[in-house]
């Protein structure tokens, strides 16, 4: 059991308590097995406190230090932690359930085994965390800061990570089922930026990732549940470890103009549409005496369907270019249309393959 004077002076109050500590630096406070459900410790001090197997449901710890803390097996179901500092603290095996962890400090701490089911982490620093084996399913963590934590073997089933910062942390044999995870956000980013140049270049890497989620050098080979969620950490994993090569942001752009990052069929197929008519269009421009034509009238809609059976590369042979110009912007066509049907089909194939082989 806790030390019962300690204990007494707590209950006098925050003030009173965080007043004793000061003038007490040195003291190892012992509020072992204690019961402080529904207590009121606001802004309250307890740094390396021993609260092993205390009983703080429902208990408001808002802006509470509890850096180093030793709450294994602790009570803290409904607690209030909200912008409360656990750095290094100890919550193995502590029943976090529905606790609100939002805008807490957590970097280090110590969650093996806890069970935060339904738990609020949304904007937490959860730096070197170790969550592993810990029940995390139906929290939420969003704009977490999770970057190289462990939660190897832990349950993340319908966890809510939208904006969370997940790089260099470690998935492996972990329950990634039903997670929510924020994707195609093209057009929310622009209206956010209210369409202001400034503002959208701020948001550059967002809409080249379509995500804002961030899970550079991530270890989720072997994560389960959701092979879509893990196909997508891999190839953010690819996107951004590109984004930082040399000239990396120039062909992330142009690839993503092109084709979403060979993740748009559509966008593909439609620039394919555009090159067609473009040439369609200076084929017009040339004007007749530029081609042999063979039982046709020369007009946009002769050009467009000349253009589109080169671009194709099937060549029909019933117009052909009689100029040496003619000549050269068809070549550029038919070497465009190989590039642009090679790719067509790269994409569709991935489109179309079975996944997660």
């Amino acid at each position: 059991m806790g030390n019962r004077e300690q204990l007494a002076i707590l209950k006098q109050g925050v003030e009173v308590w965080n007043n004793w500590r000061e003038q007490h630096p040195n003291a190892e406070i012992n509020l072992e097995a204690t019961d402080l459900s529904d207590t009121d410790l606001e802004r309250v001090n307890l740094a390396d406190a021993n609260l092993e197997r205390a009983n703080l449901s429902r208990a408001c710890l808002n802006q509470a230090n509890l850096v180093r803390a030793r709450l294994q097996r602790a009570n803290l179901a409904h607690a209030n932690l909200a912008h409360a500092n656990l750095a290094h603290a100890h919550l193995e095996k502590a029943n976090l359930v529905f606790a609100n962890l939002e805008d807490a400090m957590l970097p280090f701490a110590h969650l093996d085994g806890s069970n935060l089911s339904a738990a609020n982490l949304k904007m937490a620093y959860a730096e070197d965390a170790e969550f592993r084996r810990a029940n995390l399913s139906y929290s939420t963590l969003r704009k977490a800061i999770l970057a190289s934590s462990d939660f190897r073997h832990a349950n993340l089933q319908g966890a809510n990570l939208e904006g969370a910062n997940m790089t260099s942390i470690n998935l492996e044999s972990t329950n990634v089922s039903q997670v929510k995870y924020d994707r195609h956000i093209f057009l929310g980013t622009l209206k956010e930026s209210g369409f202001h140049p400034k503002a959208i270049g701020g948001r550059y890497v967002d809409l080249i990732l379509d995500t804002t989620i961030r899970c550079k050098g991530i270890h989720a080979t072997s994560c389960h549940g959701g092979q879509r969620f893990k196909l997508f950490l891999l190839d953010q994993d690819y996107l951004e470890e590109m984004l930082q090569t040399r000239g990396g942001r120039i062909w992330c752009f142009l690839w993503w103009l092109f084709a979403d990052c060979g993740r748009s069929l559509p966008r593909w197929t439609g620039w394919s549409c555009v090159f067609a008519i473009l040439y369609a269009g200076i084929y017009t421009t040339l004007g007749r005496d530029h081609f042999l034509v063979a039982n046709m009238r020369y007009s946009f809609i002769t050009a467009l369907y000349y253009s589109i059976v080169t671009f194709t590369t099937l060549g029909f042979g019933d117009i052909a270019p009689k100029t040496d110009l003619a000549a050269l912007i068809v070549c550029s066509e038919v070497i465009l249309g190989y590039v642009m049907l090679g790719g067509l089909i790269s994409i569709f194939s991935g489109k179309l393959s079975r996944r997660g082989a």
